[in-house]
């Protein structure tokens, strides 16, 4: 795209600028032969630039603005403006086009190339053996790019180069190239390892020595393996790429951060095998990093070797229409009070209930009960054994100068690890209400450019209206990017919005004789927020009421709403 700033504010809110641009391509074509381009977009990215889309690598451009091109403030232009345009080509370079690293091998094994504006580049292939695979997964240097330093050092001593293949392309300026690299022609034998293979397009350029090169790790195998990790460890299965099968025999090991085998096993007649809580759950240098699977006997034919990395992000299944209770860990406790507000000097008493995986006690088992103040300090702690229906109870007098806010309590199997369970309380200086208060806004989206009416009303509880009581009301205006119930999991409007939260205050009368409190939201508040610009992003705003006491406290009441600034807002669903 080519940008253009002006001297003056543009029009924003989606104004159409395409009706005031034209685009010719002056590449090889004479003043005669001048040709209009169709226009895809024309964009505002800030108040004063102008930014045209859809021009093309390697291209002359003119770009002509018509007269009577509109801002926002000033008079429009009064003639046509010229300016000259040169899109640079692209830049060359050579790409692997996937990141994935395992390829069956019983069938004919291609790996894929990006190639743009590269006519001569040489593929190097380098074997490593399984033992210094783990190496290259410790030190994070697996599925990374090397530069020639590395190559001649590292890749030299530690892997064997197996050839290198050059090749030379007929290629289109600025055009992608696919060009499909034959493992077959390239590593002429096959062993139970991982291959590395860099891509160079210009070996004799030693300023670009430590530049990285395009890199792609591959291991050959026969073996899948897909694993599950969960609260009781980690179950894998392993298969034949070629026929789908169960593997049965396959050893696997489970390798530490530290080189440490941590377990050691065989896939059963499903090709299943697993390995308990305890060593998946080291720390360090202890901590699991990979799957090791072997099969058959080392140096002989139909020997097989395959690797899982265990630091790679897994699979996100967030976004599949799935729901439900949480996979339930092997004991879990629910903790209730009888309420959830006391006032200092009063006693609470908590009762927990302890089952497992079943829903069923578990019979006594010794567990730490903690009580917290709100500033994070201990203010109990005990020791105490459920029955053997698998329940306890705990009472503690709150002191008269205790902290007031949120007090939590939780219920420790081990003190270490994470809770079984946990509630939480507050302590309030507490005096019940008085009245009872209500707010009626109108349902659905509001319209800015329209005042908004809102209801209070109050009634004491012994039934009486609350008449002739002060009021307040406010509200507060800010960008809400999931706003839709049914779509939660989207996010609308641009993502680098510059919508900044509003408040303020809302006039408001004091009850009448009928309890009731009838406040405007006047236009004019909403109409000045949007008036230079309406928001790129959806927007919500909170109104929120009350009725003064006699006593003096406040009785509040929110309500949010949707306000309608856009008739269409683009959404979408974030990857990670």
């Amino acid at each position: 795209r080519a940008c253009f700033k002006w001297s003056q504010p543009l029009l924003s809110n989606g104004f159409n600028y395409n009706d005031y641009i034209e685009v010719f391509d002056k590449t090889d074509v004479s003043d005669s032969d001048n040709e209009q381009l169709r226009i895809t977009t024309a964009t505002v990215t800030n108040k004063e630039q102008l930014c045209v889309t859809a021009l093309r690598n390697g291209r002359d451009y003119e770009v002509h603005f018509l007269p009577g091109l509109p801002f926002r403030s000033g008079p429009p232009t009064t003639e046509m403006i010229r300016r000259y345009v040169w899109v640079d080509h692209r830049e060359a370079s050579i790409s692997f086009v996937d990141d994935g690293y395992i390829l069956p091998t019983e069938s004919t094994q291609t790996v894929s190339l990006k190639v743009i504006n590269t006519g001569e580049f040489t593929i190097h292939a380098y074997r490593i053996n399984p033992a210094m695979v783990n190496q290259y997964l410790r030190y994070g240097r697996f599925n990374r790019p090397v530069d020639r330093h590395e190559m001649d050092d590292r890749l030299f001593n530690d892997g064997e180069l197996l050839g290198s293949q050059s090749f030379q392309l007929e290629f289109e300026k600025n055009k992608v190239e696919q060009v499909q690299i034959n493992l077959d022609e390239l590593i002429d034998r096959r062993e139970a390892a991982a291959y590395i293979l860099v891509a160079e397009a210009d070996v004799k350029a030693q300023d670009k020595r430590y530049k990285n090169r395009p890199t792609q790790f591959v291991v050959l195998t026969d073996l899948a393996l897909t694993s599950y990790h969960h609260s009781e460890g980690l179950n894998l299965f392993a298969r034949s790429y070629q026929s789908g099968a169960p593997r049965a025999g396959v050893r696997v090991e489970l390798i530490a951060r530290n080189f440490d085998i941590l377990g050691s096993t065989s896939t059963d007649a499903d090709g299943h095998a697993s390995f308990p809580a305890p060593l998946m759950g080291g720390s360090g240098g202890r901590t699991p990093t990979a799957l090791y699977a072997y099969s058959g006997e080392e140096g002989k034919p139909g020997y097989q070797f395959a690797l899982l990395d265990l630091t790679r992000q897994p699979l996100d299944l967030s976004d599949r229409d799935v729901a439900g209770v949480t996979y339930p860990r092997l004991l879990s406790a629910y903790l209730y009070l009888e309420r959830g507000v006391y006032r200092p000097g009063e006693t609470f008493n908590l009762t927990a209930l302890v089952r497992n995986r079943k829903m069923a006690s578990p019979g006594a088992v010794p567990l730490t009960l903690t009580l917290i103040r709100p500033d994070g300090i201990i203010a109990d702690e005990q020791v105490i054994t459920s029955e053997s229906v698998g329940a306890l109870t705990y009472s503690k007098k709150i002191a008269a100068s205790a902290r007031t806010g949120e007090w939590r309590v939780k219920l420790y199997l081990d003190p270490n690890k994470k809770p079984l369970g946990e509630t939480s309380f507050l302590v309030e200086d507490y005096v019940p209400t008085n009245i009872k208060v209500t707010m009626t806004v109108p349902q659905g989206v509001i319209d800015y450019r329209s005042a908004t009416r809102i209801e209070l009303g109050g009634d004491y509880l012994y039934g009486a209206p609350a008449a002739n009581l002060p009021t307040e009301a406010g509200y507060t205006i800010e960008a809400d990017r999931s706003p839709f119930s049914q779509w939660k999991k989207f996010r609308f409007g641009e993502e680098d919005h510059q919508f900044t939260a509003q408040r303020g205050q809302i006039d408001s009368s004091p009850t009448d004789q009928t309890g009731r409190a009838r406040i405007t939201l006047e236009s004019g508040v909403t109409r000045k927020l949007f008036q230079d610009q309406l928001p790129t992003v959806p927007v919500r705003i909170a109104l929120h009421g009350g009725i003064v006491e006699p006593s003096g406290r406040i009785v509040r009441r929110l309500e949010r709403r949707l306000i309608g600034t856009q008739t269409t807002i683009p959404g979408k669903l974030p990857t990670t």
